[in-house]
């Protein structure tokens, strides 16, 4: 309980110093020197703990108080303004005509045909309620009053020129009201309720002007001062708690916090202990290659501190399933977060990050490609990488990007490297290299190759983003080479379910799900990139028709039995029969293994586990039984 009532006062204020706010530069270096603090001061961990909260209470007391007083006198503040703004410019003239005679002042905000009704009145007796409402209220303000007075009311609205300025420098949009009527209590009543239900303070505006002025005047000179003080004493409480005390690093705010978070993580992890006598007993994991470590770290708090305490002892004879563990450096760590957002795998399961390690990077160059922008972001994570340390040091804005930063590297890479491909620099081709395509056709500004057997040496020849083709050419090229990476990426990954499958005896999944799995996967989508890598090799200006569409061919197997067509992607001297016997085994192994997939595994689990299921309810069935005759 006290913990949680020093972390709220700690948090109550947070925000408002959060600019002076320095943090310590590590766990360790905090531990180090807190550890040295507490030995000066010669106070343990619990005496801090005391005075820490003392302070941080006394601290929420304190600006709690100054708080509510600061807001309450700006509010009084504020009403002054108003009020001042309201007899400069409604009360004198009205009130002089009113009381037949007195202090004539302008009325340059009043419309003619209240001066004439005052005029041919004068005799009469009339009271005036004044103040300020928001501005897109004054319209409908105008009509309750109308309809509430029933036409016996004059009610004169005016803009404010400029603003009223708070003292917290906010602006306050407003427009002036003078409602004018005959003096009865009953309608005065009224009138005054419709003006609270725009919360708006009525202010008077009878008596000596001047008088009024100079008095509120005073008491906004003193209100001001107030405030000026009770700033003054907030800033310096929250200045006292940004300062870093002596022996510490970062501000005394923020050694608290880390205090408490460290105290917090302490007492929830001796909860999970079992007091035993005079010993507290647990169970942890902890990684093997870290063993020697932990315990020569409880051999030293044994040695220093004198606590009776036990090293790690293993317990291998045990039925719990470890977590997840994995070492990560710098450079593994983002993408180890990529496929933790995806999921955790099990104990001893393969890890895919180290082929996310180069799968992520470049499927984001297959789609980002472009050299210009691949080299920018490449130079920019490049600057990181070299520069990581200043960067931290000075908080630069690229600081955040520190921990990324080799992944951005190599997106930047694979970006650059695939642009080059594309031969894309900034949505512009560059002729790196002599084009192939020189042979003029027509007169429509189109080329062939002059040199059948010329290749352009890397990536795109520049002649395609000047053809009439050239966004159906790109972009079925992308879009092919896209599926094959990403069927070789999901054939990687049912191998990785294997291996986990045969490492953890999972008899039934290997032979009912990744085997099925594997040969679905391979035999049908392998078959789709195997048509498309042969549609890329084969010439097909050679013969009469174009290529057959890969996706039509797909099509074709179960609704036409694989029928090749007029024109047949490979095997052309048998007019496609083998073509057509491929795609009919493909479709037989499909067929196969989707209820190979889908219904083996859960009957065979039923007839493993259904049993059991049984005798369980029949047991618990007998129980109740038993508990009521």
């Amino acid at each position: 309980m006290k913990l949680k009532e020093g972390q709220s006062s700690l948090n109550l204020y947070l925000p408002d110093i959060t600019k002076n706010l320095r943090s310590p530069a590590s766990p360790e270096k905090f531990l180090t020197n807190l550890r040295d603090h507490l030995s000066n001061e010669k106070k343990d961990a619990m005496a801090y703990f005391e005075s820490a909260e003392e302070e941080l209470v006394n601290a929420e007391k304190f600006l709690t108080e100054q708080l509510k007083e600061a807001e309450s006198t700006s509010i009084k503040y504020t009403n002054i303004m108003q009020h001042k703004y309201v007899i400069n410019k409604a009360s004198t003239v009205v009130l002089a005509k009113a009381n037949e005679g007195g202090d004539s002042r302008s009325m340059s905000i009043l419309p003619q045909s209240v001066e004439n009704v005052m005029e041919n009145k004068a005799g009469m007796k009339f009271s005036f309620i004044a103040g300020l409402i928001p501005k897109e209220d004054k319209i409908r303000f105008k009509k309750l009053i109308f309809r509430r007075t029933r036409g016996n009311a004059m009610t004169v609205l005016h803009d404010l020129e400029n603003p009223i300025i708070t003292y917290d420098q906010k602006p306050l949009e407003k427009t002036l009201y003078v409602v004018i009527i005959r003096e009865t209590d009953i309608l005065r009543s009224a009138i005054s309720r419709i003006c609270e239900t725009f919360s708006s303070e009525i202010y008077d505006i009878a008596g000596d002007i001047k008088e009024k002025e100079q008095e509120l005047t005073k008491q906004e000179i003193e209100l001001k001062a107030v405030l000026d003080a009770t700033e003054k004493q907030i800033k310096e409480k929250l200045d006292r708690l940004a300062e870093t005390p002596m022996g510490m690093e970062g501000s005394a705010l923020e050694n608290f916090r880390w205090f408490f978070e460290k105290e917090r993580l302490l007492y929830n992890t001796l909860n999970m202990f079992k007091f035993d006598q005079s010993m507290c007993k647990g169970l942890c994991w902890c990684p093997l290659v870290k063993l020697d470590e932990v315990n020569r770290g409880i051999e030293i708090m044994r040695q220093a501190k004198k606590v009776l305490c036990s090293n790690l002892s293993p317990i291998h004879d045990h039925s719990m399933t470890p977590p997840t563990y994995y070492r990560c450096n710098d450079f593994l760590r983002p993408f180890q977060e990529i496929v933790f957002t995806y999921g955790v795998a099990s104990y001893r399961e393969a890890n895919p990050t180290l082929f996310t390690i180069v799968t992520f990077p470049f499927l984001f160059g297959i789609m980002f490609g472009d050299l210009a922008h691949g080299t920018v972001l490449l130079t920019l994570s490049a600057y990181i990488c070299i520069n990581r340390e200043k960067l931290i040091k000075a908080k630069s804005f690229l600081a955040e990007a520190c921990d990324f930063r080799y992944l951005l590297l190599l997106m930047g890479f694979f970006s650059a490297f695939c642009g080059f491909l594309y031969n894309d620099f900034a949505a512009v081709p560059l002729n790196l290299f002599s084009t192939c395509f020189n042979k003029p056709v027509g007169d429509k500004g189109e080329f062939d190759r002059e040199d059948r057997t010329c290749v352009y040496p890397a990536g795109f020849d520049p002649k395609w983003y000047s053809s009439s083709n050239e966004l159906q050419f790109i972009n079925s090229f992308k879009m092919k080479i896209s599926v094959i990476v990403g069927v070789a990426h999901m054939v990687v990954g049912i191998f990785l379910k294997g291996l986990n499958c045969i490492n953890d005896a999972k008899h039934i999944d290997f032979w009912f799900e990744f085997l099925p799995q594997l040969i679905f996967m391979v035999s049908f989508f392998g078959y789709m990139n195997f048509m498309i890598i042969i549609k890329w090799l084969t010439d097909w200006s050679s013969y009469s028709q174009n290529g057959p569409s890969i996706i039509t061919l797909l099509i074709g197997i179960p609704l036409r039995g694989s029928d090749p067509g007029d024109v047949p992607l490979y095997d052309m001297e048998h007019k496609g029969d083998l073509q057509k016997y491929v795609g009919q085994y493909v479709l037989l192994i499909a067929v196969i293994c989707v209820p190979w997939m889908l219904f083996i595994k859960p009957f065979l689990l039923r007839c493993i586990h259904g049993g059991e299921k049984e005798h369980a309810a029949i047991e618990l069935s007998s129980a109740d039984n038993l508990s009521h005759p």
